[in-house]
């Protein structure tokens, strides 16, 4: 699990982050690499994301954890995060999760062991970072490395 100590730059990456919601997870079975949208929603910045636990992702990261999300905009500034990603089992923050995410989980999700008709069932990732990187096209012409953060 991350430390929980935030880069110096958060605040920017955040700001980044709420005005793209939507960021591109990356995981691997074997040496074949799948990305796909999602919409995470954050707890400083540990990253969560709702899913299916029988999702493919989820198979991917119970074999391989290590996983990359990027949200990117069209003026080539991005946020990266390298994570160890898990299913989140703790009832108490699968319930705390449900109202956190940035698009009402009640049109996709169903809380039921069997869910209803056309719903998925719940269940997040969690993603810890290990490296946050926060980057722009501006800054790669001018020289300026990206900023990045690393855990301890």
């Amino acid at each position: 699990m991350s430390d929980g100590r935030e880069p110096d730059f958060w605040d920017e990456a955040r700001a980044l982050l709420e005005a793209r919601p939507i960021g591109f997870l990356a995981t691997a079975d074997g040496d074949q690499p799948f990305v796909r949208a999602v919409t995470p929603a954050w707890q400083g910045i540990r990253a969560f994301i709702a899913t299916d636990p029988r999702t493919a992702k989820v198979k991917h990261i119970l074999r391989n954890p290590l996983v990359n999300l990027i949200h990117w905009g069209q003026d080539f500034r991005h946020v990266s995060l390298r994570a160890r990603a898990s299913l989140v089992t703790d009832p108490t923050l699968l319930d705390e999760l449900w109202s956190a995410f940035p698009y009402d989980l009640n049109d996709y999700f169903d809380r039921a062991e069997e869910p209803s008709s056309g719903k998925a069932r719940y269940g997040v990732i969690g993603l810890d970072p290990f490296r946050i990187e926060l980057w722009s096209l501006q800054s790669l012409a001018t020289g300026k490395p990206p900023q990045v953060w690393r855990s301890r």
